[in-house]
Protein backbone atom coordinates (compact mmCIF):
# COMPACT_ATOMS: atom_id res chain seq x y z
CA UNK A 1 0.00 0.00 0.00
CA UNK A 2 1.06 3.66 0.23
CA UNK A 3 4.29 4.04 2.24
CA UNK A 4 2.94 7.17 3.92
CA UNK A 5 -0.13 5.25 5.13
CA UNK A 6 2.04 2.41 6.39
CA UNK A 7 4.35 4.80 8.26
CA UNK A 8 1.52 6.70 9.89
CA UNK A 9 -0.78 3.69 10.37
CA UNK A 10 -3.59 6.01 9.25
CA UNK A 11 -6.70 4.34 7.86
CA UNK A 12 -7.29 4.47 4.11
CA UNK A 13 -10.56 3.78 2.34
CA UNK A 14 -11.21 2.94 -1.29
CA UNK A 15 -14.60 3.48 -2.89
CA UNK A 16 -15.55 1.98 -6.21
CA UNK A 17 -18.61 3.63 -7.70
CA UNK A 18 -20.54 2.47 -10.73
CA UNK A 19 -23.43 4.27 -12.42
CA UNK A 20 -26.48 2.01 -12.36
CA UNK A 21 -28.03 1.02 -15.69
CA UNK A 22 -25.67 3.28 -17.62
CA UNK A 23 -25.89 1.21 -20.81
CA UNK A 24 -29.65 1.76 -20.87
CA UNK A 25 -29.08 5.50 -20.37
CA UNK A 26 -26.64 5.56 -23.30
CA UNK A 27 -28.98 3.51 -25.49
CA UNK A 28 -31.92 5.79 -24.68
CA UNK A 29 -30.26 9.21 -24.72
CA UNK A 30 -27.15 8.62 -26.85
CA UNK A 31 -23.46 8.45 -26.02
CA UNK A 32 -22.93 12.24 -25.97
CA UNK A 33 -25.62 12.52 -23.28
CA UNK A 34 -23.96 9.68 -21.39
CA UNK A 35 -20.65 11.55 -21.49
CA UNK A 36 -22.36 14.67 -20.12
CA UNK A 37 -23.93 12.61 -17.33
CA UNK A 38 -20.52 11.23 -16.34
CA UNK A 39 -19.01 14.72 -16.37
CA UNK A 40 -21.84 16.17 -14.27
CA UNK A 41 -21.53 13.28 -11.83
CA UNK A 42 -17.78 13.78 -11.44
CA UNK A 43 -18.29 17.50 -10.77
CA UNK A 44 -20.96 16.74 -8.15
CA UNK A 45 -18.71 14.17 -6.49
CA UNK A 46 -15.68 16.47 -6.39
CA UNK A 47 -17.79 19.00 -4.48
CA UNK A 48 -18.36 16.36 -1.77
CA UNK A 49 -14.68 15.43 -1.31
CA UNK A 50 -11.83 16.90 0.70
CA UNK A 51 -8.93 18.54 -1.09
CA UNK A 52 -6.61 15.55 -0.64
CA UNK A 53 -9.11 12.89 -1.70
CA UNK A 54 -8.45 11.35 -5.11
CA UNK A 55 -11.28 10.79 -7.61
CA UNK A 56 -10.53 8.96 -10.83
CA UNK A 57 -12.38 7.27 -13.64
CA UNK A 58 -11.67 3.56 -13.39
CA UNK A 59 -13.18 2.74 -16.77
CA UNK A 60 -16.49 3.04 -18.57
CA UNK A 61 -18.96 4.35 -16.02
CA UNK A 62 -16.94 3.21 -13.03
CA UNK A 63 -14.99 5.55 -10.75
CA UNK A 64 -12.79 5.12 -7.70
CA UNK A 65 -12.11 7.40 -4.77
CA UNK A 66 -9.15 7.08 -2.44
CA UNK A 67 -9.75 8.55 1.00
CA UNK A 68 -6.56 8.95 3.01
CA UNK A 69 -6.75 9.18 6.78
CA UNK A 70 -10.39 8.17 6.72
CA UNK A 71 -11.83 5.66 9.19
CA UNK A 72 -14.64 3.27 8.15
CA UNK A 73 -17.44 5.34 9.71
CA UNK A 74 -16.28 8.53 8.00
CA UNK A 75 -15.72 6.67 4.70
CA UNK A 76 -19.27 5.33 4.84
CA UNK A 77 -20.57 8.87 5.32
CA UNK A 78 -18.56 10.06 2.30
CA UNK A 79 -19.87 7.16 0.23
CA UNK A 80 -23.44 8.10 1.16
CA UNK A 81 -22.86 11.74 0.18
CA UNK A 82 -21.53 10.61 -3.19
CA UNK A 83 -24.36 8.13 -3.70
CA UNK A 84 -27.01 10.82 -3.29
CA UNK A 85 -25.06 13.47 -5.25
CA UNK A 86 -25.58 11.84 -8.65
CA UNK A 87 -27.70 13.90 -11.04
CA UNK A 88 -31.48 13.45 -10.75
CA UNK A 89 -32.84 10.39 -12.50
CA UNK A 90 -29.62 8.41 -12.04
CA UNK A 91 -28.27 6.23 -9.26
CA UNK A 92 -24.97 4.59 -8.43
CA UNK A 93 -23.76 1.62 -6.46
CA UNK A 94 -20.74 1.79 -4.18
CA UNK A 95 -18.25 -0.79 -2.94
CA UNK A 96 -16.20 0.34 0.05
CA UNK A 97 -13.04 -1.31 1.35
CA UNK A 98 -11.03 0.01 4.29
CA UNK A 99 -7.32 -0.67 4.55
CA UNK A 100 -5.92 -1.01 8.00
CA UNK A 101 -2.42 -2.24 7.19
CA UNK A 102 -0.78 -5.41 5.93
CA UNK A 103 -2.62 -5.54 2.61
CA UNK A 104 -1.30 -4.63 -0.82
CA UNK A 105 -3.12 -2.26 -3.15
CA UNK A 106 -4.32 -5.05 -5.42
CA UNK A 107 -6.05 -6.83 -2.54
CA UNK A 108 -7.72 -3.59 -1.43
CA UNK A 109 -9.00 -2.96 -4.97
CA UNK A 110 -10.27 -6.54 -5.22
CA UNK A 111 -12.22 -6.20 -1.96
CA UNK A 112 -13.76 -2.87 -3.06
CA UNK A 113 -14.66 -4.41 -6.42
CA UNK A 114 -16.30 -7.44 -4.77
CA UNK A 115 -18.30 -5.12 -2.52
CA UNK A 116 -19.40 -3.11 -5.56
CA UNK A 117 -20.68 -6.25 -7.28
CA UNK A 118 -22.51 -7.22 -4.09
CA UNK A 119 -24.18 -3.78 -4.13
CA UNK A 120 -25.27 -4.40 -7.73
CA UNK A 121 -26.59 -7.88 -6.92
CA UNK A 122 -28.38 -6.49 -3.86
CA UNK A 123 -30.55 -4.16 -5.91
CA UNK A 124 -28.28 -1.23 -6.86
CA UNK A 125 -28.31 2.31 -5.47
CA UNK A 126 -26.62 1.15 -2.26
CA UNK A 127 -23.32 0.96 -0.45
CA UNK A 128 -21.69 -2.32 0.57
CA UNK A 129 -18.78 -2.36 3.00
CA UNK A 130 -16.29 -5.12 2.22
CA UNK A 131 -15.26 -7.41 5.06
CA UNK A 132 -11.75 -6.69 6.31
CA UNK A 133 -8.94 -8.43 4.50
Amino acid sequence: MDCRAERSAAPVALLQLDMDRFKTYNDTHGHPAGDVLLQRTAVAWRAELRGGDLLGRWGGEEFCVLLADCAPTAATAVAERLRVAVPPGSTCSVGLACWEGGEDAGALVARADAALYEAKRGGRDRIVLAPTG
